[in-house]
């Protein structure tokens, strides 16, 4: 059960047409025995089909995977890159004409604790410069702590928007930008009768 039914949804899913990585956090969620497993093994003692013995084999088999699952979904992403290497037949083919683009622009929030391993930004960082991508990465950060670790990571430019445009606004304010170029700034007509 923990690592049967997590295999056959892993293969579903990558003929399917999801990435390894989707496969693999889905299998863990349907590792575990259900509790309905229990009711039908009940009636089928209750009916004479089913030894007792069965029973407490699968009121057994149902604790441990219901234990053991729990802790799996836990630790999921750290399994993931654990066992990374052995997915590899799971993989569907790329089907995005990556070699040809000239950018990749990632625009995914990071997750409100920091950076962690399992931050959507790095799962694409990392696939894209381990391909056959050779073009440039752009990559929005929230503060100088993201920005640091996501060009580490290989982003060509981090973008870090509300500092970003602080300092367009800055530039305007000081009238070292012209309004429009480069950025699209409106000037505003004042609200009637202000």
């Amino acid at each position: 059960m923990l690592v049967g039914n997590p295999l056959i949804l892993l293969a579903i899913m990558a003929a399917m047409g999801f990435r390894k990585r989707t496969g693999f956090l889905a299998g863990f969620t349907v590792a575990q025995i259900s509790e309905l497993s229990l009711v039908f093994v009940a009636m089928g003692v209750s009916l004479g089909h089913v030894s007792e013995a069965a029973l407490g084999l699968t009121t057994l088999e149902g604790l441990v995977t219901i234990a053991a699952s729990t802790y799996i979904i836990i630790w999921s992403h750290e399994l993931y890159t654990l066992l990374e290497p052995l997915l590899r037949p799971f993989e569907r083919l790329q089907s995005l004409p990556l070699a040809s683009a000239p950018w990749v622009v990632v625009t995914l929030p990071g997750l409100e604790r920091g950076l962690p391993h399992d931050d959507p930004r790095r799962a694409i960082l990392q696939p894209l410069r381990a391909a056959v991508f050779a073009g440039r990465v752009a990559v929005v950060a929230r503060n100088e702590q993201e920005e640091a670790v996501l060009a580490r990571l290989g982003a060509d430019i981090v973008l870090v928007p509300f500092e970003d445009a602080a300092d367009r606004a800055v530039e305007l304010l000081l009238g070292e930008a012209t309004p429009g170029a480069g950025g699209g700034t409106r000037v505003r007509a004042p609200a009637p009768g202000l």
